[in-house]
């Protein structure tokens, strides 16, 4: 059984939920999503750290695995449902 690990953000533009298992970030949203049990991971808090350097004008290319998940229609057209 993989882990699931959230960081939540303020940024510029709303907040901004970071959602990763053990090995890639599956989800990065801007949401008003409550988390009950916060459990950050280092790449979620890299990938956290990545768009505030963004959002400063510090960074233009991020650097962090992400697998999203759902049918390969998902992924290639949009968000699952």
């Amino acid at each position: 059984m993989e882990n699931t690990y959230a960081s939540i953000i303020e940024s510029p533009i709303g907040k901004i939920t970071i959602i990763a298992d053990d090995d890639f970030i599956s989800e990065v949203t801007f949401s008003e999503k409550e988390i009950d049990e916060l459990l950050e991971s280092e790449l979620t808090k890299r990938v956290a750290t990545q768009l505030m350097a963004y959002f400063k004008g510090e960074l233009k290319v991020f650097d962090f695995p992400m697998k999203q998940k759902g049918s390969e229609f998902h992924r290639r057209f949009g968000r699952i449902y």
